[in-house]
């Protein structure tokens, strides 16, 4: 018995030994270890293998970017195209890294996030429905939290924005010619409706509401209306009320001058004054004007037309976006045809706009770019987001903030075989950017490098 017990004892000692003869592998030694195999099975001859170690590598982001450009020297075939695809990716300043596909997001063309970002809100006019979405504070990816269908009164919704001063949204809808007020849920996000706009014998009835938005108070709702009711060449904006019992109340149109609201889009608030600024495609004109916090009445400004005052990128301006400051104006144009432009206005001393910059695709380096659609800045006003319709691109800008300018970073591919991104959002700090894919039924879902 004691000599079973020293042998034991023997061999406990003999195996304690040597254990710490061998050097553990360190967290980083099993990273580099594992990138090594998921780079071998690049060339595996199953398809699976292949196409799981390209996105798990993918995944892995930074720390396989060396070890990826050392084999891709040494590669060939299928795995050198796929190590290229990694790596191509892995150098964009914003990527996708999700995306959310749904029959009830059919035609989605706008997006927009509360102010805390907890929820996003989508509206897709082919299906007529809205959407609501919580959203991930570590990862930014999607829940659906409800669906609103209405064949009558969110027929042909295109549009859902969100006020920043009291829990509602407002839809616009083109095909039912309505105008739709929700209350929301600041706790659950879901979204009630609580009037809807159609006109009466005493108020306008919309023709093609396309956007609608909250003024800065809250107080008013601004309707564009493209094709208002003297015909094509004549679009408006309406003006109306949010009563104390949450009801609109029509109070005004304005058509400005000389069309300079054909077609108009776009409509944006200046985070300061009491200014505001029109896009109107069909004219090629940028318009400011005032607005009385009060009364909600508009008063015509300026007018800036393409091919006035050395501007070339207005045809077909679509919308329009301002820095935090105050300082410049942002502009996208060619949606629907013009110029597939991207435009940077500053104030002189009067307060008029004059242009800065102009970077217009075919003529300055913009990558795949045609269709210029929404536009966004990030919250750190580094950079300039801009959806590409028909390329079906995002393209990047970074943004110099004491001139305004813009510098091309990159065009960001969606693959979309029809129409490609149209509205766009970013979180609240700047971390992902949302796009509305209105060809595949989807919002895409990107990660912003800060």
């Amino acid at each position: 018995m004691k000599c079973f017990v020293v042998l034991f004892l023997l061999c406990v000692v003999m195996s304690v030994a040597n254990a710490q003869d061998v050097t553990p592998v360190e967290p980083a030694d099993e990273l580099q270890q594992t990138i090594t195999v998921l780079i071998e099975k690049l060339d595996s001859t199953r398809f699976a293998e292949r196409r799981s170690s390209e996105q798990r590598l993918l995944r892995m982001g930074q720390a396989a970017v060396e070890p990826m450009r050392k084999a891709i020297e040494r590669a060939d075939g299928e795995a050198k195209l796929r190590l290229q695809r990694i790596l191509t990716e892995l150098s964009r300043s914003i990527r996708i890294v999700d995306k959310v596909t749904s029959k009830l997001l059919q035609s989605v063309t706008s997006v927009s996030i509360d102010p805390n970002g907890q929820y996003l809100y989508a509206s897709a006019f082919a299906v007529n429905t809205v959407s609501a979405y919580a959203i991930d504070p570590e990862d930014g990816k999607l829940t659906e939290i409800e669906t609103i269908t209405d064949d009558e009164d969110l027929k042909g919704a295109v549009s859902i924005r969100l006020s920043e001063t009291a829990p509602l949204a407002v839809a616009a809808c083109f095909s039912g010619k309505t105008i739709v007020l929700f209350s929301r849920s600041r706790i659950t996000g879901k979204l009630t409706k609580i009037d809807v706009y159609r006109g009466d014998a005493k108020s306008p009835m919309p023709n093609f509401p396309i956007e609608a938005v909250f003024s800065p108070n809250g107080k008013f709702v601004y309707c564009a209306d493209p094709y208002a009711q003297s015909g094509k060449n004549h679009g408006a904006v309406l003006i109306f009320r949010v009563t104390e019992d949450r009801k609109l109340k029509w109070v005004e149109t304005f058509s400005g001058q000389d069309s300079c609201l054909a077609n108009v889009r776009g409509i944006l608030f200046h985070p300061t004054k009491n200014e505001m600024y029109l896009c109107g495609a069909d004219a090629g004109a940028l318009t400011r004007a005032s607005y009385d916090p009060d009364s909600g009445a508009i008063t015509l400004k300026q007018v800036l037309r393409d091919g006035e005052k050395n501007i070339l990128g207005l045809s077909g301006v679509f919308a329009a976006d301002i820095s935090t400051d105050g300082k410049f104006v942002y502009t996208s144009s060619g949606r629907f045809g013009g110029d597939s432009a991207v435009g940077v206005f500053t104030f002189d001393d009067t307060g008029d706009l004059q242009v800065v910059q102009e970077m217009i695709s075919g003529r300055e380096k913009m990558g795949e770019f045609l269709g210029g659609n929404e536009l966004v800045i990030s919250p750190d006003g580094k950079n300039v987001y801009v959806t590409g319709t028909r390329s079906s691109t995002l393209a990047g800008f970074a943004r110099d903030s004491d001139t305004g300018k813009l510098t091309f970073i990159e065009t960001v591919p969606f693959g979309a075989k029809k129409l490609g991104p149209a509205g766009i959002a970013i979180s609240p700090y700047g971390d992902y950017v949302y796009a509305a894919v209105e060809g595949e039924s989807a919002i895409a879902i990107f990660r912003r490098d800060q």
